[in-house]
């Protein structure tokens, strides 16, 4: 439901400024929320980190709201302005305005107790009327200060949908409160610290970091070496950026015939007994913040020993530069007999261009990209996968 300003304000006191645990507005704090998407094979895809902070006061039918802007940049120089917050601090209202202060939406209410129901409007997310009801309210210590953590249900969602911490905001992000009570898919963010005049007051224990681009670990192998009819093979998986992660695990999610894959050491050895190209998918997951966060994604080929000098040698494709600003070049190391098929996705798994590719180096504009992360997927004729590669856009 919609709420104006005109009516609003009829029935709340104006914004006090004496500050509180659990007063939100407040511009010596700054917010760092993460995003993410699911990809191939539900390999979660880091959409970026998003700082958000309050700067300075625009009044609005002689009432004070506040700016609100947002930055992608890690070093925090490019901001864009989002919208507006508005706090009551008597009754421990917060409200947000996507554009027009005169249209508001309810974003948080501190005074809470167990069993009371909230509808949230959240325009920055764009949901309206998503109704939260509190399940439970337990006391949380951040730098020895206690703070109220309320718990929500709702009839959208089952188990949690949505965690709000008095002068911190939701786990999910600052402008995210409500975001799963909508019933949000294909995609998630978390609220990974809060500070206050540069002084951390909040900080996830899952991730422990103010600032992630990307989710590790990585699989550093591109492609599996070629195996010979009836001779032992063994193929080591190579791993990246493991030495901060508590724990992982290896999955061998399609394994061929006549191969074994050991997920403790990263091993696969077998003996052939067919010639051909086989599929081989092999995933891993962070069991420290519970995501699959790379994928090799590739074929075994079983030859005979006398044919090795007529396997074709997979060409090098590059691609580059990475991060890049607004274009993309993708070089073809190799005799380009036929064309391919270049395919481009968003953080969220859509296919937001395709092309088939002639050239041995092409550019691809990508000036009207967003910024963020992209999945390039690049298959020859047949649909064999040549490359698949994750690039960013800053």
């Amino acid at each position: 439901m919609k709420t104006l300003f005109t009516t609003l304000f009829l029935l709340i006191s104006f914004l006090t400024f004496s500050q509180s645990i659990s007063q939100i507005v407040d511009t010596t704090k700054k917010w760092n929320t993460v995003y993410y998407g699911a990809w191939t094979w539900n390999v979660m895809q880091c959409g970026g980190t998003r700082t958000t902070k309050i700067v300075g006061e625009v009044i609005f039918n002689d009432s004070t709201f506040f700016n609100v802007y947002e930055s992608q940049d890690s070093l925090q120089q490019d901001w864009d302005q989002v919208g507006y917050f508005i706090e009551d601090t008597v009754s421990k209202k917060v409200y947000f305005a996507k554009w027009d202060p005169g249209e508001i939406g309810l974003l948080y209410d501190f005074d809470l107790t167990v069993g009371d129901s909230v509808i949230i409007d959240n325009y920055y997310v764009g949901f309206e009327d998503v109704l939260l009801i509190c399940d439970s309210i337990k006391s949380v210590n951040f730098n020895s200060i206690s703070r109220k953590q309320f718990f929500f249900s709702s009839p959208h969602m089952g188990g949690i949908s949505d965690i709000w911490i008095e002068g911190i905001g939701s786990k999910y992000g600052l402008l995210n409160s409500g975001l799963h009570g909508a019933g949000f898919a294909g995609g998630g963010s978390d609220l990974l610290c809060c500070s206050k005049s540069d002084t951390i007051i909040y900080m996830d224990t899952v991730y422990n970091s103010c600032f992630i681009q990307e989710f590790y670990p990585k699989i550093a192998s591109e492609y599996y070496d070629t195996a010979y009819l009836n001779e032992y093979y063994e193929f080591q998986l190579q791993l990246t950026d493991t030495s901060n992660i508590d724990s992982f695990s290896l999955i061998g999610d399609v394994i061929p015939e006549y191969f074994e894959f050991n997920e403790t050491t990263g091993l696969i050895t077998g003996m052939p007994g067919t010639t051909g190209s086989f599929y081989c998918i092999i995933t891993i997951r962070n069991n420290d913040i519970g995501f699959l966060t790379d994928i090799l994604y590739s074929k075994i080929t079983v030859v005979l020993p006398t044919t090795i000098k007529d396997i074709p040698i997979q060409p090098a494709i590059k691609i580059q530069p990475n991060p890049f600003s607004s274009c993309l070049s993708i070089s073809y190391d190799g005799n380009l007999k036929d064309s391919y098929y270049l395919e481009i996705f968003n953080c969220e798994g859509k296919m937001i261009d395709k092309k088939n590719i002639t050239e041995t180096t092409y550019k691809v504009d990508c000036s009207n990209f967003n910024k963020g992360i992209y999945l390039l997927k690049i298959t020859d004729l047949n649909q064999n996968i040549l490359k698949i590669e994750k690039v960013i856009k800053k």
